[in-house]
């Protein structure tokens, strides 16, 4: 596996007004492409939910309970800038 944690979000969108996107955490020393993860997720999952934007972090901010909060991960993503 290459990727130790993600988390699948929702990002305003003006056409669409709201297009998925995913956080993810890679395994140390993997590179991989945007495309190449969505190329992957089109045998698994409807195209619709298959991210558009993707970012990818070092951890996936959690709340003190170890809890992913969605709000909190998508606004540290929107700070850094997107990958695709």
């Amino acid at each position: 596996e290459k990727i130790n944690e993600a988390c699948v979000f929702g990002i305003s969108d003006p056409i669409s007004e709201e297009t998925v996107a995913a956080a993810c955490v890679l395994q140390e020393g993997v590179h991989i492409k945007p495309e190449e993860l969505a190329q992957w997720m089109q045998t698994l999952i409807r195209k619709e939910a298959i991210p558009e934007t993707w970012f990818f972090l070092q951890e996936i901010p959690k709340t003190d309970r170890g809890k992913i909060n969605r709000d909190t991960v998508r606004k540290k993503c929107l700070e850094l800038g997107e990958t695709r």
